[in-house]
């Protein structure tokens, strides 16, 4: 009992023809590897694609401290904004420092004159 005695002749005989044609020529077996990979590699990536679900709401969403999908305009200001702060401060208070120094020249001299 062979199980070539139930295969119609014509499939058996294209069987026979297509092996015959890949042992002549090696470059399709490298096109038919290389077929055989890339529909694999696209196999596997539609079977490991997901669906993603995007819900629409009608209020706008608030990002009051986020900084994502704000601008950057905004916190890059805020810096400008502390780093001229402290720097008023400092001016200040030096100023003060030489508002009191010629305050204490200005009695010495009233003293001495």
């Amino acid at each position: 009992m062979n199980i070539s005695n139930y295969i119609p002749k014509n499939i058996q005989r294209s069987y026979e023809d297509t092996l015959g044609y890949f042992s002549n020529n090696p470059k399709s077996k490298l096109i038919v590897f290389g077929f055989v990979f890339f529909m694999a590699v696209f196999a596997v990536s539609k079977y490991s694609e997901t669906n993603n679900v995007v819900y629409i709401e009608n209020k706008k969403p608030v990002f009051t401290e986020g900084r994502i999908l704000g601008t950057q305009k905004n916190s890059f200001l805020k810096s400008k904004e502390q780093q001229l702060s402290k720097t008023a401060k400092k001016i200040m208070a030096s100023n003060k420092a030489l508002l009191e120094k010629v305050q204490k020249l200005e009695k010495r001299i009233e003293a001495k004159s």
